[in-house]
């Protein structure tokens, strides 16, 4: 776990290859050798007695409410959360737990989307993240049997190949309910405290192309392995070696594929996760651009002004004061705008 300091709350960073071998319970593995560390699932049954720190995940984080209540904060918004409450978060969610009760009980699932087969790959792409809602009828009674099974799965199965096949089945089959709950509206939206919206998740837009198509699933596990990697220095050279293309041929499929350059989609990434940490804490500015991957602040603040229509100093007091501002008189930063 990698902390930074914001001033007012320290950020903690939780690493997935951190955990596999802490506290949480190793569901499948081959030898402890982080080259597999991607296709892994980390389940826990875990009980929290206070508030958790801020923190943000380097993989997706699945969680059902067993028992208890509390506030959910994702991305300095309020969701109010009671049992049978499910929430789905990102690697770009900053988040954490405020509790009501004595304790809260969760069922909690960690996982890359390396895990996942290319069609749900692309439906959690697509998926407006973060989510907290309470599924209704049989659709919370499908999810909780589900979660349910996972841990009886972890227990029962010894061989580690049957127990890969069964837990990836297993939370494929929690997130197709979770999608077809979403879909088809059939969930109470977990309403925020304040709801408006500041920046809407990560807006890249990508073609819908068939994934068994084998270039299509190339791109996917390209853009995995970006998503996986943009807070470090990974280079073009390197994901288009990752596919087994040439720079120049991968640069031409994956603008085909996104509508988006390498370098755009790389930087949109970084961006999101940067306005995350900038807005929701009181870091340093250079501390946001480097731990969202950007190596020079003066392009980060470039490439901020372009996106927000401000410097990030301007952007952060803007929103401050439209948040605390009690009187009329709210002072106006170029660029700045009411969302």
């Amino acid at each position: 776990m990698e902390s930074t300091k914001s001033g007012r709350e320290t950020i903690f960073k939780v690493s997935f290859e951190n955990r596999l071998f802490q506290q949480d319970k190793l569901i499948f593995g081959d030898d402890r050798d982080n080259r597999y560390c991607d296709e892994c699932i980390l389940i826990k049954r875990q009980s929290l007695g206070r508030s958790t720190r801020l923190h943000y995940h380097d993989c997706y984080e699945l969680e059902i409410v067993l028992q208890g209540s509390g506030t959910h904060v994702v991305n300095s918004v309020s969701y109010p959360v009671n049992e049978g409450d499910v929430s789905l978060i990102s690697p770009a969610d900053i988040h954490k737990y405020i509790i009501d009760d004595m304790k809260m009980v969760f069922f909690n699932v960690k996982f890359k989307e390396t895990a996942l087969s290319d069609n749900l790959k692309l439906k959690l792409y697509s998926m407006p993240l973060p989510v907290n809602f309470f599924p209704l009828s049989t659709g919370k009674e499908n999810i909780q049997k589900e979660f349910m099974a996972m841990e009886a799965d972890a227990a029962a199965i010894a061989d580690a190949g049957l127990k890969k096949a069964m837990l990836k089945a297993r939370l494929e089959c929690v997130l197709i309910y979770i999608f077809n709950e979403i879909g088809g509206g059939k969930y109470l939206p977990r309403a925020a405290e304040r709801t408006e919206n500041e920046s809407g998740g990560m807006k890249i837009y990508r073609k819908h192309r068939d994934p068994s198509d084998e270039s299509n699933r190339i791109m996917l596990d390209a853009i995995s392995y970006i998503r996986n990697n943009f807070r470090r220095n990974i280079k073009i050279r390197e994901i288009a070696a990752y596919c087994n293309y040439s720079v120049n041929y991968f640069g031409v499929k994956f603008k085909e594929y996104t509508s988006m350059t390498y370098a755009d989609f790389l930087n949109e990434l970084r961006l999101e996760f940067a306005y995350q940490l900038i807005v929701n804490t009181a870091c340093l500015f250079k501390e946001a651009c480097n731990e969202a991957g950007f190596e020079s602040f003066p392009y980060f603040s470039r490439l901020f002004k372009t996106k927000y229509g401000c410097s990030p100093k301007y952007y952060r007091e803007a929103r401050a004061e439209k948040l605390n501002n009690n009187s009329g008189n709210q002072k106006k930063y170029p660029g700045s705008v009411e969302q």
